[in-house]
């Protein structure tokens, strides 16, 4: 599988690994697995610069963001952790940026290029969260 994952229930957070060519069900699959674990509400932190042709096309990028929309739409499954993704492909960027603006009004998510940019990010969204 593509799509690896860790849980560190005492931080709250998911590390997820994506290496690989990456498919819609794939995508669908993790937000399902973290359903599973009850990890949903978990900040996530998604290396993705593994990434490897083909890649998804526009197409797909939108099914991936209605499929997970529907995640949404159940009540017991409708707070999302925040997900910060780093990636270094300029297609995977695009594409990722994509389905992060597709989702971006259902949950926070941002596409990063440095690991310390987007561990920076997440520490900003739990402090605000916090109100610290």
């Amino acid at each position: 599988m593509p799509i690896s994952y860790q849980i560190h229930k005492a931080r709250k957070r998911v590390l997820t690994t994506v290496t690989g060519p990456i498919s819609v069900e794939d995508i669908l699959g993790q937000f399902q697995a973290a359903i599973r674990e009850g990890v949903l509400a978990y900040e996530e932190l998604i290396d993705a610069c593994g990434v490897t042709p083909p890649f998804l096309s526009t197409h797909d990028i939108w099914r991936a963001a209605d499929l997970v929309r529907l995640v949404l739409d159940t009540p017991s499954e409708r707070h999302f952790g925040p997900r910060a993704v780093i990636v270094r492909d300029d297609a995977v960027f695009g594409m990722t940026r994509m389905f992060a603006n597709l989702l971006s009004g259902f949950f926070p998510i941002r596409v990063f290029r440095e690991p310390g940019a987007a561990e920076e990010w997440l520490a900003e969204w739990n402090e605000a969260a916090d109100g610290t």
